[in-house]
């Protein structure tokens, strides 16, 4: 009876506990999904990442809204990832995007509902739970694009952390405590204050070797993770699309690099005697000797990623496309910060979709549709498919949802009915639909170059005179976008909504283009229906707020204001805009 009593007395507490701050209301849910007040549809829950990332705000997906109750002749379709599947800097170009538009182009008497489940800065421990949400609400389809974040994201391996911090089941039972609202309860009373700004030094201090035995259990726990989610996917009757992940590799030189463990003092210096002399010759005595040089320091230690790159770019340069395509691959999974899906994880992806590839599980070799694309050189993708490291340039994402199409048309296949006459649409024409305008290719080159201008990325080969250059680039393209652009951009925006009147993000971007140039009034009543779409949303009452604002609706602005302090009383923004407005009499 003690032993009794001594079991179930702490669970007896937990379960006190855990009613009590549910009945008091104490915590928040943590479905990647929750009902909307009504009860007639779902929306994605913008606390959802505050299990895993206690304290953070910039861990967010893209907002959606979809029916409690699924039309039976409707096709639902949820894309899985993390930011180069959500689409950065803006979702509204995503690849599933471009996927819906094709899609509906082709069976217009077919509903489709494409909702985009992917968020920035996750891995596989998250997206195994959205996809258990995601399962339970009649999905016909998933396309899982997935393998970026695995070694520097959540859980991750850190040069000091314990094997055990790698063990599934521990992290596993973490997430389930963090779960419950005693969890969150425990979380922020354990929390510390502030987080650590993720500056140069925090990525230095956060290095890993490529052949550090806790990377190797990334690999394990990504596998399991995949294969739960496969099975869960599965178990929902949705049929389930595996795509390995391309990654830039000609063009984007690794993050760190790290010599071998056992590397002693003389050889180090003979490794670095070696590789200067290689630098030195790349613009001196010739890529030759340049090769000469390196592949001796290659033979001392040819771990270092860096080497590997640089020796990638010279048999780039001698026109020798097998040796770069490899060097390129090794500098890649090498890399000391990898922030890219590297060879062993997309073999593990290619192996659970074989394995699997009797329920259900298709796989969809990207990576090597990457490798085959014209846009690729000789086999080796860079800059024309990405904007940096993984995120995909307009041309990157149309080129995987034209991969994916006739692949999800085949898995639909009776369902979709004979599909129309014209042609799958264009680049340009997704483009057009998409309203993606040169005005909005300008914006988001602006902010990709903002991003490669901050860490990780200051330690890259040559990144000063990069950055540079992509920054002088820019401002020549700024300065030459001309009137005559920006009135072709307006006029693209105009033909789009009035094709596709309902797609909020078209009304987004155009409000955006709008306000920045100070067409208040029309920035306004474009933002408004993003606001009407999702009202609990603060970045679109913000945003409607100030094109209110400097459009002189002060008292208009100064409610969407208030009502952005009703939802979240403590946001700076809004306080500092009401008390920018002044005092305005009702």
């Amino acid at each position: 009876m003690r032993l009794v009593a001594a079991v179930l007395a702490p669970i007896l507490f937990m379960a006190i506990l855990e009613g009590g701050l549910r009945l008091f209301g104490y915590g928040f849910p943590t479905g990647f999904l929750v009902k909307t007040d009504d009860g007639r549809e779902y929306r994605v829950n913008d606390k959802f990442a505050r299990q895993f990332y206690p304290g953070s705000t910039s861990v967010k997906s893209n907002p959606f809204r979809m029916p409690a109750v699924k039309d039976p002749e409707t096709i639902r379709i949820f894309v899985l990832g993390e930011s180069a599947a959500l689409g950065t800097p803006n979702p509204a170009y995503s690849f599933s995007r471009i996927l819906e538009t094709m899609l509906r182009s082709r069976y217009p008497r077919q509903r489709f509902e494409v909702f985009n489940a992917a968020m920035r800065g996750i891995n596989s421990h998250v997206i195994l739970e959205i996809a258990r949400d995601c399962s339970a609400h009649q999905p016909d389809l998933f396309i899982v694009y997935m393998g970026n974040n695995e070694v520097a994201g959540l859980h991750a391996p850190r040069p000091k952390s314990s094997l055990l911090s790698q063990n599934l089941t521990f992290i596993r039972c973490l997430q389930r405590i963090r779960s419950t609202r005693s969890g969150q309860l425990l979380t922020a009373l354990l929390q510390k204050p502030s987080r650590a700004e993720q500056d140069m030094d925090f990525f230095r201090a956060h290095r890993l070797a490529a052949d550090d035995r806790r990377r190797r259990a990334v690999c394990d726990n990504f596998r399991a993770n995949l294969e739960e989610m496969c099975d869960v996917m599965t178990a929902s009757g949705a049929k389930v699309i595996l795509s390995t992940v391309p990654v830039n590799l000609r063009d984007f030189p690794p993050l760190a690099s790290l010599h071998r463990a056992d590397l002693s003092a003389s050889e180090q210096a003979d490794w670095e005697r070696f590789y200067r002399a290689g630098i030195t010759a790349e613009t001196a005595t010739g890529l030759e000797e340049a090769i000469t040089q390196y592949e001796a320091a290659a033979r001392i230690d040819d771990q270092f990623a860096d080497l590997q790159f640089r020796l990638a770019q010279c048999h780039l340069g001698l026109g020798r496309w097998e040796e770069a395509l490899k060097r390129c691959v090794l500098a890649c999974d090498r890399d000391a910060l990898a922030f890219r899906a590297d060879s062993p994880l997309n073999e593990i992806i290619r192996t659970v979709a074989a394995q699997r590839d009797a329920r259900g599980v298709t796989l969809i070799d990207m990576e090597r549709t990457f490798a085959e694309s014209d846009l690729s050189d000789h086999r080796v993708p860079g800059d024309r498919l990405f904007s940096d490291h993984v995120h995909l340039k307009f041309a990157g994402d149309y080129l995987v949802a034209q991969s994916l199409y006739p692949v999800v048309a085949a898995l639909l296949g009776q369902r979709l009915g004979p599909a129309a006459a014209p042609p799958l649409p264009s680049r340009q024409q997704c483009a057009e639909w998409l309203a993606y305008t040169d005005w909005d290719e300008l914006q988001t080159r602006t902010a990709m170059v903002k991003l490669t201008s901050l860490p990780p990325f200051l330690d890259q080969i040559d990144h000063v005179q990069r950055q540079s250059q992509a920054e002088r680039e820019l401002k020549e393209r700024s300065a030459r976008f001309s009137r005559q652009e920006l009135q072709k951009s307006i006029a693209l925006y105009h033909v789009a909504l009035e094709r596709t009147p309902e797609d909020w993000q078209l009304h987004h971007n155009f409000g955006m283009l709008c306000y920045l140039t100070h067409d208040y009034l029309t920035a306004a009543q474009n933002l408004a229906v993003e606001v009407q779409r999702f009202p609990d949303l603060l970045p679109g009452r913000l945003a409607l707020g100030a094109a209110l604002a400097s459009a002189g609706k002060t008292q208009e602005a100064r409610d969407q204001f208030e009502e952005v302090l009703r939802i979240n009383p403590g946001n700076r923004q809004a306080k500092q805009a009401i008390a920018a407005l002044g005092s305005v009499r009702r």
